[in-house]
């Protein structure tokens, strides 16, 4: 049955027409967040947890029963905490982060292209890296996908929280840089591509940029899927990617499926 599904999936993205409302996608929002308790929210990985709950806040999502205090008392662990922590923006539009937090016992050996998030998260309490362009620059070439991918949401928050700290020339070389990323992503992964992860998160990613290149992407058969109440699982396209499972494993996978849907359809109403 879920290769027919993949199938449909496949065939219809060349098939199918502009064919849906406002109303569709709302009550494809509803279903999709039933699917995310089904999935069991509190179990996310931090960083996908987080992400669901600053969608919730955002856009007021009743659908979403999460508890950041309940999810908080189960970490345990310090050194798991101090990243949790690092991500209180996600949780509370008004948390305040000190740069000392980036350098705590769980915190001070994160990747380096992990803490360029939290470097742009917050402008009154840690200084933004006069190199931070480059930085994105630099770690956008880590990975074919997720280097584009991780960067261009760092680029979502750095405008959204941090744009002001920029430079005129900064401001200029962060268009170019942004269109260069996203240009890579759209020819790579969204154009001419079936619905499976790399699309999904693609098509996320530039949505929340605003890129134009997205602007009129068909997503209806992402609507109709969950429209007509369709459960979330690892697509077959996804399942044969070895190197994709072994990286992040199907519960993972869903899990930041289920948040890339969620972005794409919040944002094709906003």
């Amino acid at each position: 049955m879920k290769k027919i599904i993949t199938l449909l999936l496949t065939i219809s993205c060349f098939l199918s027409s502009f064919s849906f409302t406002k109303e569709d996608v709302n009550i494809a929002i509803n279903n999709l967040c039933k699917e995310i308790m089904f999935s069991q929210p509190q179990s996310y990985y931090q960083e996908n947890y987080v992400e669901l709950s600053y969608l919730k806040r955002n856009f007021n999502l009743t659908g979403l029963n999460l508890s950041d205090s309940a999810y908080k008392s189960k970490i345990i662990n310090n050194y798991y905490y101090d990243q949790y922590y690092l991500y209180s923006k996600f949780l509370n539009e008004n948390a305040v982060v000190t740069e000392d937090c980036l350098h705590a016992e769980g915190t001070e050996t994160l990747y380096k292209g992990s803490k360029i998030l939290f470097y742009t998260l917050y402008p009154n309490s840690i200084k933004l890296p006069t190199d931070i362009l480059e930085q994105i620059e630099e770690q956008a070439t880590m990975d074919e996908f997720f280097g584009p991918y991780s960067m261009l949401i760092d680029i979502y928050y750095l405008k959204k929280y941090n744009y002001k700290n920029l430079s005129a020339k900064q401001k200029e070389k962060l268009i170019k840089l942004e269109d260069h990323l996203s240009k890579i992503l759209y020819t790579k992964y969204i154009e001419n591509k079936s619905w499976a992860f790399y699309k999904l998160l693609s098509t996320k990613v530039l949505k929340m940029n605003d890129n134009p290149l997205v602007k009129n992407l068909d997503i209806s058969i992402v609507v109709d899927y969950f429209k007509n109440n369709k459960p979330l699982y690892v697509l077959d396209e996804d399942r044969i990617d070895k190197n994709l499972l072994i990286k992040f494993g199907s519960k993972k996978i869903i899990q930041m499926q289920a948040n890339a849907i969620l972005w794409i359809f919040l944002l094709e109403i906003k």
